[in-house]
């Protein structure tokens, strides 16, 4: 595997995973960012860079250390014990997104396909257990499927709307007291 085809593969895991797909497709841009107008560009630009910035220095540790799992990570960087407590706090966040995850494609199995909700969870389990079976490939592989197709999505709805869009036009939903002396 060429050196940029694997860069370009963890780029897009990082991306699925860790910035996720709200970030990454804008919804949360919009909206916690562009109800503050001109200056919320400032906010996502920060942001932009606390993502690249934090994301390379946890790599840049993980492989400094030789790090195998995500506990051996935050052992080192919290110690013994605030890094098992965090990976405890890890886990049940894991399995509350999880649950909601499999709730909705079973919704949208529902909604869109009219199947049975399970039929929609199934499949999402057997597709997730086919792709953790491959191990880090198997990941590497669905993220540089699913992020690319993920932002052209988000391109090609954007592209119809672009002459009526502007930044300054959505900031004028303001919530009561922000932006008041």
């Amino acid at each position: 595997m060429s050196k940029w085809k694997l860069t370009l593969q963890v780029a897009a895991t990082y991306i699925g995973t860790v910035v996720g797909a709200g970030f990454a497709t804008g919804k949360e841009i919009v909206q916690f960012f562009t109800q503050y107008g001109s200056i919320g560009l400032f906010g996502i630009l920060i942001s932009g860079l606390f993502f690249i910035w934090l994301g390379s220095k946890m790599m840049l540790i993980a492989q400094s250390i030789d790090a195998t799992s995500y506990q051996t990570l935050n052992t080192h960087l919290f110690g013994t014990f605030m890094g098992k407590l965090i990976n405890g706090f890890t886990i049940i966040i894991l399995f509350g997104v999880t649950s909601v995850m499999l709730a909705s494609t079973g919704a949208i199995a529902a909604e869109q396909f009219g199947l049975w909700p399970q039929v929609g969870m199934l499949l999402t389990i057997g597709l997730a257990y086919i792709s953790v079976s491959k191990g880090i490939n198997g990941l590497l592989f669905v993220n540089s499927l699913v992020v690319p197709m993920m932002l052209a999505f988000s391109i090609l709805i954007f592209i119809p709307h672009a002459p009526d869009f502007s930044f300054l036009q959505v900031s004028t939903v303001h919530f009561q007291g922000i932006g008041t002396g």
